[in-house]
């Protein structure tokens, strides 16, 4: 009987392998199993695709954040400066706050502080976050706390600070400032994985002010050569997210470098989108 029972088990698990891979009862098992490993492989090449704040981590400890740029990011520059002249005519930096999620230790940071603008970044590896005020020869405060439930570092002179947690943590509550003129979207929405991407643009949209902009780059390539990460994201990807905001291309640069090219892609663009609130 137990016999009975074992190999009645396996016929309807047999059964059921056909049924979930569409295949006819005549199949050959090396076939079945050919279909199973194929299987496999789609769901290992999920999980490896998708992003954990663990991998985010391990990226910086190990010296694998290839997404930094020690010199800013150069298409930024190009556009923000008619940005923010065209959207904060009567205003001048010292009086514009800007915000920055997933900021590593990216120098736009450090040109945005310089210019006047005060800045806040949240970051959840503390290692890129030690590395960028002790490599920019930032002074910091001894005392850093601003949120309780939050761990800040903060320039001497208040103006440049970042908060190191989940991102998911912090919110208009407990962040230094509850909104902001100006968001930098360098490589942070990508990162995001489609299951977090409708918290996160409520998170991001909450943070804005009525008149301010949202300035986001993102990757765009084949999906059919390349999974990620970083995640493509396109003009209707981002518009399907940000509902309530306009959204403008402005620019698209090639990023394709030995890296992509050795995972089989063809063509690796940034697209530079900027984005604002509709008119109600």
């Amino acid at each position: 009987m137990l016999v009975y029972t074992k190999q009645k088990a396996l016929f309807i698990k047999y059964q059921i392998f056909i049924l979930k891979f569409g295949l006819t009862p005549s199949t050959s098992f090396g076939n079945l199993m050919i279909k199973m490993a194929e299987e496999s492989a789609k769901r290992s090449t999920a999980l490896n695709n998708e992003l954990t704040l663990d991998r985010w981590e391990a990226a910086w400890t190990n010296d694998e954040a290839r997404w930094h740029q020690d010199n800013g990011n150069e298409t930024m520059w190009k556009h923000f400066p008619k940005l923010v002249a065209e959207n904060f005519p009567d205003r001048q930096p010292i009086d514009l706050k800007v915000f920055v999620p997933l900021c590593g230790k990216a120098k736009d940071m450090l040109l945005l502080h310089k210019m006047g603008f005060t800045v806040v970044g949240v970051e959840f590896a503390s290692q890129p976050i030690k590395e960028f005020f002790e490599e920019n020869l930032v002074d910091i405060r001894t005392d850093p706390a601003i949120a309780s439930d939050q761990k800040y570092t903060v320039s001497s002179d208040g103006k440049l600070i970042i908060g190191q947690g989940d991102l998911f943590g912090f919110t208009p509550e407990n962040l230094p400032f509850a909104k902001y003129d100006i968001i930098w979207d360098r490589g942070s929405f990508e990162a995001m994985n489609d299951a977090d991407r409708p918290k996160y643009a409520k998170l991001l949209s909450s943070l804005l002010t009525e008149e301010g902009f949202y300035f986001i780059n993102t990757p765009d390539y084949d999906l059919s050569e390349y999974g990620g990460p970083p995640l493509a994201a396109q003009k209707d990807v981002i518009e399907n997210y940000f509902s309530d905001m306009n959204v403008e291309l402005l620019d698209r640069t090639s990023m394709l470098n030995d890296y992509f090219k050795s995972h089989g892609l063809t063509r690796m663009d940034a697209l530079y989108h900027v984005m604002k609130w509709k008119a109600k």
